[in-house]
């Protein structure tokens, strides 16, 4: 019986558990696949959420990246130079990639 509608933080909060519990990385993404279902996680995700909470992660919370952010760096980008759309496009890629090199 799988466990219907499962919430990202719940599924995080497992692996950080089963982190702690010293489970090796395809066990983890094996239980909560036979829990929730082929879909609640890719192995690449939980792989993530594995070594972030190996290397000290507390958090179940994603990290604030989602499209707003980008929009909204965009309007202050144009707001401030009136750069033209692919010069802003360009910034707010080389920000992104800046901001995703520290995780």
């Amino acid at each position: 019986m799988l466990i219907q509608s499962p919430n990202k933080c719940k599924i995080r909060d497992i692996i950080r558990y089963l982190v702690w519990k010293g489970k090796p990385p395809f066990s983890i993404y094996n239980e909560v696949k036979t829990a929730y279902g082929e879909k609640a996680i890719n192995r690449t995700s939980e792989y993530k959420w594995y070594r972030n909470y190996r290397n000290g992660r507390t958090s179940v919370h994603g990290d604030l990246m989602s499209g707003r952010a980008a929009r909204w760096v965009l309007k202050q980008l144009t707001d401030q130079r009136k750069l033209n759309l692919v010069e802003a496009g360009q910034r707010v890629f080389e920000e992104l990639q800046t901001l995703w090199r520290r995780y």
